[in-house]
């Protein structure tokens, strides 16, 4: 029935709001998060390092070995804060282009939905 309409988009799953040609931010912010951290911690053993970041040493492995999949971006500010650190998050506008809107679907009544 919804699926012949026009403007009817099906949504499943999650919905994302970048598009393909868009990069995702999430990954260099990660791996900016976790440069500056080993620059802090590096020079310690993985033992005395973790123990700053209040972790364990197969986290600090995985923090050292770059493996960022494990991480996120939540735990990383966490991490540097427990070594004395603020992170700053800045906006900044990239074209003065107005921005794209993403717009749900219509909410479709049902009949069930009209009695209640």
């Amino acid at each position: 029935m919804l699926e012949n309409r026009p403007d009817y988009a099906a949504v499943r799953g999650p919905v994302q709001l970048h598009t393909v040609d868009e990069p995702d931010p999430i990954p260099d912010l990660k791996q900016q998060l976790r440069d500056d951290l080993i620059a802090l911690i590096g020079k310690y053993d993985q033992y005395s390092a973790a123990g700053a970041i209040k972790a364990d040493q197969p986290r600090m492995s995985d923090l050292q070995r770059n493996r960022l999949d494990r991480f996120s971006l939540e735990t990383l500010i966490r991490f540097l804060t427990r070594v004395e650190c603020r992170v700053e998050i800045k906006v900044v506008r990239l074209s003065p282009a107005a921005p794209r809107i993403f717009r749900f679907p219509a909410r479709v009544q049902t009949e069930q939905s009209r009695k209640d």
